[in-house]
């Protein structure tokens, strides 16, 4: 049986309706916060969502668009954001992999098999609903079509997922703001919640830190995940786990790098050069450990 979008949602805002009013937007002076709820996946800034870009813009014009630079026959391929809204199909910033490589993170990947770790749907608000945007971004037969139904060792595979949409709303959402005529604003504090864990981040940082502060990194910050993973590959007796986990300078770009994550890279490489074509990747994960 096909899961109900509304039930889904219904199930999401429940829970963020029982968090106290410290974990959510506040009031300001003149108007209202607003902020985005995590379990609905609000489509905003790659390519599914740029038919709503267009839709939004006081003049729909497409931008110009220079391929070359004036001054040598060099092609540019820019990381295009949200810009270039009238270019469909293109890889935009931090195009996601999950439909290869699992919901899994580099570092719970050594712990857990992949196989079982994929989405099997993602529900969006109706109003940010696109289906022919859906289907070009993330359907079979979209920009992912080299690599439909791609099976890799380790667990890992291509997955399809549906796109269903809700008309429910929860009260701290852009709309519901917007809707009670007042100013809005986005709100700069996240909440983390889990059966096991429940914290609140302004600004990436942990509530009540400062940003210097190595105790203000969130349970779910790469660091913070490697420490716990780390934690339990030392109970495993591997000597080459042993060194990857107890070397006292390691880097994260270093686990990437391991023999231990080699099938997970090649992957994201096979879908990077077959299928994601013209991403950049931005690099920032030579942080020591």
């Amino acid at each position: 049986m096909e899961p109900d979008a509304d039930a889904i949602a219904r199930v999401v805002i429940d829970k963020y309706n029982e968090m106290p009013p410290k974990r959510k937007p506040q009031a300001r002076p003149g108007g209202k916060e607003w902020t985005i709820l995590s379990g609905i996946v609000l489509s905003r800034g790659g390519d599914a969502s740029m038919e709503l870009i267009v839709a939004a813009q006081d003049d729909p014009t497409p931008w110009p668009y220079f391929p070359q630079d004036a001054e040598s026959d060099h092609f540019i391929e820019p990381l295009t954001g949200r810009a270039f809204f009238s270019r469909l199909g293109v890889v935009r910033r931090k195009p996601s992999l999950k439909q290869c490589t699992s919901l899994l993170s580099s570092s719970t990947s050594l712990l857990v098999c992949p196989e079982e770790a994929y989405l099997h749907s993602v529900v969006v608000h109706s109003s940010q609903y696109c289906d022919d945007a859906c289907k070009r971004a993330f359907g079979p037969e979209g920009r992912l079509k080299p690599i439909a139904g791609r099976q890799w060792a380790g667990g890992y595979s291509h997955h399809s997922f549906a796109v269903r949409s809700t008309g429910l709303d929860f009260d701290d959402s852009k709309r519901t703001s917007a809707a009670c005529r007042q100013k809005t604003f986005p709100s700069n504090l996240s909440c983390i919640w889990t059966p096991h864990l429940e914290e609140s981040c302004i600004n990436g940082v942990l509530q009540g830190r400062k940003q210097e502060d190595p105790k203000g990194a969130s349970r779910i910050c790469k660091w913070s995940i490697w420490v716990a993973v780390g934690e339990c590959l030392g109970m495993i007796d591997d000597a080459a786990l042993a060194v990857l986990t107890k070397a006292s300078e390691t880097t994260y770009d270093a686990i990437q790098q391991s023999q231990f994550l080699a099938v997970r890279r090649g992957v994201k490489d096979e879908v990077r050069t077959r299928a994601l074509l013209g991403w950049t990747r931005n690099g920032g994960n030579d942080f020591l450990l």
